[in-house]
């Protein structure tokens, strides 16, 4: 069975342009709204255009001060750590450090050697830095002693210290017990960082103890000052191994992500919509610093910019319609006014707005050619208008005025005087006797007495004339 091909029917929308077309032949404010719109909406993607590469521009120069102001944080505090551990290989390498740990609590020199290592090991901190002192401590394994701020104390009585550092038993006994013979990084859960260096004999690699340099949190967060601007980050710590040693974990990555999965990729990079800034800290230090910021918060300048930028350009948008409209439409009215003149002509005329031109330049063309029949006619209106006044066929001083007008006399008296005067050739009077001489063909003369002034009159042969 053959189907027969249907009939398309036209749906409403394809009427659209054929309205629009009529519409601009007829209508010129919706001609002139149209052209004004299109300028304006070449001149907002214009703008729209450069807006967005200045906001690229903007968003680059974000992300470029947000690595320099990380790059710059770690090497503050790298500076702070290679000091450190400049200080810590010379203080463990001391002899009168190396002899008290080295000896035992029972042996007769005991006393002075702990005297001797207190002195050498509190001026030598003092003579770096005087916070040396009270930020850091030497513990001896083989004596069970820890060295703080110029005493030897037991660790019950050195306890009172680490509460003040929120470390418990759990976590001193891990610092106490570790013999790991490098010098290492360990973060506390109060948020501490500690700067650890064993103390061994040269050539026998006996463990003596360890130094500890406490780098609080506080002091670590100073150093990342920039991040005061910022709600939500993380910001991380890690050893050469990929073990976490600090963070400060607003986002909560830490909980669902290893430390070692920041340290993979490029330096500055974007996964999803978090933006990572991986630092490798000196080569001796064995650290990585790795700071993650959600994108909408590193743009949030950028975005209120944007905000302001699309708000700016909508108003401009709706006041240059506005303006638009009322331009088109002082303009615009004028025209569809002459058209509608046109069409009530008896001609006819095209009130097409793309032929108006031509209905316009024949109407001109009209006008001109009767100007030109008006002056060719003046001279016989003239001599009508001198005819009809001797023969005192004007009614009214308003006809009057109107059929001088037309013969393009203008009449600027207020009082008007006409007079017909026949001569008869055949009676003359002459002059030294008054008698009236006749020839062949008589002569006469007769007077019109005055109109009224300002109306002419019927009597006679009298017309007001000027």
């Amino acid at each position: 069975m053959a189907f027969r091909p249907r009939k398309a029917t036209g749906s409403p929308g394809a009427f659209i342009p054929g309205r629009l077309r009529h519409a601009l032949r007829e209508n010129s404010v919706i001609r002139f709204l149209l052209a004004h719109l299109l300028t304006l909406g070449i001149v907002m993607i214009i703008c729209a255009s450069g807006f967005h590469s200045a906001l690229d521009i903007v968003r680059q120069d974000i992300l470029e001060s947000s690595g320099f102001a990380m790059e710059q944080a770690v090497d503050a505090v790298t500076n702070r750590l290679v000091t450190l551990r400049i200080i810590g290989l010379q203080v463990i390498n001391t002899d009168s450090i190396r002899e008290l740990g080295s000896s035992s609590p029972q042996s007769s020199d005991y006393a002075f050697l702990a005297q001797r290592a207190v002195k050498d090991y509190t001026e030598y901190l003092l003579y770096h830095e005087e916070a040396l002192d009270q930020s850091s401590f030497l513990y001896f394994q083989n004596l069970d002693r820890v060295l703080y701020r110029g005493s030897v104390y037991r660790p019950g009585v050195f306890r009172q210290y680490l509460d003040s550092w929120n470390i418990d038993d759990a976590q001193w006994q891990t610092l106490s017990t570790c013999t790991d013979p490098y010098p290492r990084f360990w973060g506390s859960e109060s948020g501490d960082l500690y700067y650890i260096f064993p103390c061994t004999l040269p050539f026998q690699g006996q463990y003596l103890g360890a130094l500890y340099f406490r780098i609080g949190h506080d002091e670590i967060r100073q150093q990342f000052s920039f991040l005061e601007g910022y709600k939500d980050y993380t910001l991380l710590v890690c050893d050469e191994n990929g073990q976490l040693v600090y963070s400060e974990d607003r986002l909560g990555l830490t909980e669902t992500t290893p430390a070692s999965h920041w340290l993979e990729g490029a330096e500055a990079r974007q996964e999803g919509s978090n933006l990572i800034w991986t630092v490798k800290a000196d080569e001796r230090l064995g650290l990585w610093m790795v700071l993650v910021l959600p994108e909408q918060e590193a743009m949030r300048k950028l975005t209120a910019l944007s905000v302001q930028t699309l708000g700016l350009t909508l108003l401009a948008g709706i006041l240059g319609c506005l303006i638009s409209l009322y331009f088109s439409l002082r303009s615009g009215r004028p025209v569809n006014a002459m058209a509608r003149a046109l069409r009530r002509t008896e001609e006819g005329l095209s009130a097409d707005l793309d032929h108006i031109g031509d209905a316009v330049r024949r109407l001109l063309e009209d006008n001109k050619n009767l100007q030109l029949q008006k002056e060719q006619a003046k001279p016989a209106l003239r001599k009508a208008f001198f005819h009809d006044l001797l023969k005192s066929d004007f009614v009214s001083r308003s006809e009057m005025e109107y059929m001088a007008g037309r013969a393009g006399l203008s009449l600027t008296g207020g009082t008007y005087c006409a007079a017909v005067m026949r001569l008869h050739p055949r009676s003359i009077l002459t002059p030294s006797t008054g008698r009236r001489w006749r020839r062949p063909g008589s002569c006469s003369r007769r007077s019109a007495p005055r109109s009224t002034p300002g109306v002419p009159g019927r009597s006679g042969r009298t017309s007001a004339v000027p």
